[in-house]
């Protein structure tokens, strides 16, 4: 054995015990997560045969790490641990180093310095490792076995996005064997309600395609057409575009085709950008729209540019409906030669005709004014009240939609009927004195909308300057919590380089609490300028009420909201963790999922869009849920 190795590894060995208790001492290993995680990283990439590149990584970055601790000892003997490794040559010196390592070494020695098991406050540590990995396997290939029997005891334990992943091993055969009865019976399961979580709406939309097409089950279009809708209701972004298909082209009713329009201007809206061929089919004929052929167009343009196939055959549409308009317009217009005739004839009639053109000008004016005033007086006596007065209302100023989709009503209460939607950041404008509902006029028709979802037009731009990303926009969608970015920005940080990202830190930068005793809002905002972070807490009052409660300005770069506490005096904190250093755990669930493939849309045919099964085996739905510890795998 070389002795250069033999003297490293000695070395790291103290740097490690002397670790070990610093830490014990200091809070234990939930204070250091981080470090004793990458600490852990090194030693399995030397277990592993990992190459010397990987491993000279996972060196710098702990590092790195270290430079965020105003701790001595910690980085005293953690630079140690890093810089005595990154000396070793090659692969073949592993082996030599982790025996003279482990020399000396008690079991507990050993335990410490391992993957730890997660504590009551860490118990979802190991699972969502795993199921990073087995995402990975499901994508790019390996073990494709563990992966199901992974992703099966998770599906069995009530994870609806778990039977999703089952199903498409089945349904297409990952694991060697196309079995489309027990997709089927996957999907079915992570369809349904599992312990108050909701259904998976991936799995809705392939039960669509299940009935539809006999896959695992006997055709049965009302069961699908039930699915389809289940998942449209749920706003899968393809199910969406699906149903709208089915409502415009299978569908003659005209209410069903005013739905048409609503369901593929809200899959557009969820980034299925084929919908937008859908939505522009809309805008030539006006199912459920003003007919438009310009924005027709530009919807076109802006699928086209999205790389969007089959735009063509739209294109050419609009140019025969223009056409057409031309020649219905020409043909009712009076000819030349009748006008010049009339010129002539009123020529030829001398001054003397003058005065009596005057007379019978003024006694038209005075009919007409008598019938319009003796219209609107049937009118209001006949209970056409808001007709009258909408032709002399004024418009106040405007507002814009705070939700993602605002319903637009007939009536000033959620019963009445709904006559359109308007989308997140859209400008209405409104009529009359506000209320608990304010009377708007939006996309063209005047209604009534929820005050608790309009805002101003500063409040809406301190809402966007917040956003740092889709991600963040995406998982805030609460109209309550909404509010309570505004009221941040207002009250407690105006500067706009302070934002929310929701992708980073695996999506645990936003917190919800919905239990009854500690019912509120957390996140953590970044300065990516400055690197300064900032955690706020809002919470529920005994009204109902979202009041900003307290902020921490000590949040480190990695940390993310484990949980919202409150100790013995009331005083509400959050609870941190820190990000793994293991491969799988560094990767964003939402990154994991977007990276599993892109969105296949239904495609149009050379006359109309075609409603095409996904060949897509990757869910849209995000892994939008905590994973806890399952007994048992």
């Amino acid at each position: 054995m070389d002795s250069n190795i033999e003297m490293r590894a000695q070395k790291c060995q103290k740097s490690l015990q002397k670790l070990k208790k610093h830490i014990e001492d200091s809070g234990g290993i939930e204070q250091f997560a981080s470090v004793h995680d990458m600490i852990v990283d090194i030693i399995e990439a030397l277990e592993d045969g990992k190459s010397i590149d990987e491993l000279y990584a996972l060196c710098d970055k702990l590092l790195d790490e270290l430079n965020e601790y105003n701790d001595i000892d910690l980085a005293q003997h953690g630079r140690t641990i890093g810089s005595t490794v990154k000396k070793l040559k090659q692969k073949t010196d592993y082996q030599d180093f982790l025996q003279c390592l482990s020399q000396d070494q008690s079991s507990d020695d050993m335990a410490f310095w391992t993957r730890q098991s997660s504590s009551e406050d860490d118990s979802d540590f190991d699972v969502e490792a795993e199921w990073d990995k087995c995402c990975n396997i499901y994508v790019n290939g390996g073990d494709m076995d563990y992966a199901l029997r992974f992703f099966t005891h998770l599906a069995d334990n009530g994870i609806n996005l778990a039977c999703f992943y089952v199903a498409g091993i089945y349904k297409f055969g990952k694991n060697g064997t196309i079995d489309l009865q027990k997709a089927f019976q996957y999907f079915l399961k992570g369809a349904q309600d599992n312990d108050n979580l909701n259904g998976s709406s991936d799995c809705m939309f392939h039960l669509y395609w299940c009935y539809h097409n006999g896959e695992g089950v006997g055709k049965d279009e009302q069961k699908a057409l039930y699915w389809l809708k289940k998942a449209a209701d749920a706003e899968h972004g393809q199910a969406m575009n699906t149903l709208a298909y089915l409502y415009l082209y299978e569908d003659n009713q005209k209410a069903n085709r005013a739905k048409g329009y609503d369901l593929s201007r809200r899959a557009y809206d969820k980034g299925v950008a084929s919908a937008k061929l859908l939505t522009a089919y809309c805008y030539i004929f006006g199912f459920g729209v003003t007919a438009n052929l310009q924005t027709a167009e530009r919807l076109l343009i802006e699928a086209r540019n999205e790389g969007v196939p089959d735009t063509k055959p739209y294109f050419d549409t609009i140019e025969k409906v223009r056409q057409e308009l031309n020649n219905s317009s020409n043909s009712g217009r009076p000819s030349n030669s009748g006008q010049s005739s009339n010129s002539s004839q009123s020529g030829n009639s001398g001054d003397s005709s003058t005065g009596d053109s005057e007379k019978k000008g003024s006694n038209v004016t005075c009919g007409c004014i008598f019938w319009i005033l003796l219209i609107l007086g049937a009118l209001y006596y006949f209970g056409a009240l808001d007709f009258v007065t909408g032709l002399f209302e004024k418009s106040q100023e405007p507002m814009y939609v705070l939700a993602e989709t605002m319903n637009l009503r007939e009536e000033g209460n959620e019963q009445a009927e709904r006559i359109g939607t308007a989308a997140y950041n859209t400008e209405v404008a409104t009529y009359g004195e506000p209320g608990a509902w304010i009377k708007v006029k939006a996309g063209g028709k005047k209604g009534y909308m929820s005050a608790e979802g309009l805002v101003s037009k500063t409040e809406i731009d301190q809402l966007n300057s917040v956003w740092g990303d889709s991600e963040a926009r995406e998982a805030v969608r609460e109209l309550d919590y909404r509010h309570a970015l505004i009221d941040f920005r207002q009250r407690v940080v105006e500067d706009e380089n302070c934002k929310l990202y929701g992708a980073d830190n695996n999506g645990g930068n936003i917190f919800k609490s919905t239990d009854r005793d500690l019912a509120g809002f957390a996140f953590i905002v970044d300065n990516k300028t400055t690197n300064e972070r900032l955690a706020v807490i809002y919470i529920y009052d005994e009204e109902g009420n979202l009041l900003l409660e307290n902020t921490d300005e000590n949040v480190r770069q990695g940390q993310y909201i484990r949980a919202l506490k409150r100790n013995k005096k009331g005083v509400y904190y959050l609870q941190y963790g820190s990000k793994s250093g293991k491969k799988a755990k560094q990767q964003n669930k939402q990154e994991v999922v977007n990276a599993l493939g892109t969105e296949q849309n239904p495609q149009t045919t050379e006359s109309q869009p075609a409603a095409n099964e996904p060949t897509n085996d990757t869910p849209q739905q995000s892994t939008g849920f905590k994973l806890e510890r399952v007994d048992g795998f």
